[in-house]
């Protein structure tokens, strides 16, 4: 089970590693007040938080574990969670971080 939570969250990490090319600004990424170029909406970057729930959803469809998911039960009990999971969580985290001005600004550094 915890593959349906720790799937998604490190594909939305690495897909954020891939966005940026691996170019972080240290000091602002540890910045951590409200003026901080990392401090989104009340601390929350809305674009990871929202492709992380609707990854954990997809993955949940398609476990079969302790907790059997439809999808997985439509498909004879094949355990698809992990990467349902990653896909979904990593398409839609690159799909709504793609005018994100942090990234743009680490694409362009360099």
């Amino acid at each position: 089970m915890i593959t349906v939570l720790v799937g998604p969250l490190m594909a939305v990490y690495a897909t954020d590693v891939l966005l940026r090319r691996c170019r972080y600004d240290g000091v602002a990424l540890s910045d951590e007040t409200p003026g901080g170029p990392f401090w989104y909406t009340a601390g929350v970057n809305r674009a990871g938080a929202l492709a992380l729930v609707v990854g954990v959803a997809a993955a949940s469809l398609c476990v079969d574990t302790l907790y059997t998911g439809p999808v997985a039960t439509a498909l004879g009990g094949l355990d698809l969670s992990l990467p349902v999971g990653m896909g979904v969580s990593a398409a839609l985290y690159a799909l709504l971080m793609r005018g994100d001005r942090t990234v743009l600004a680490a694409r362009a550094a360099v």
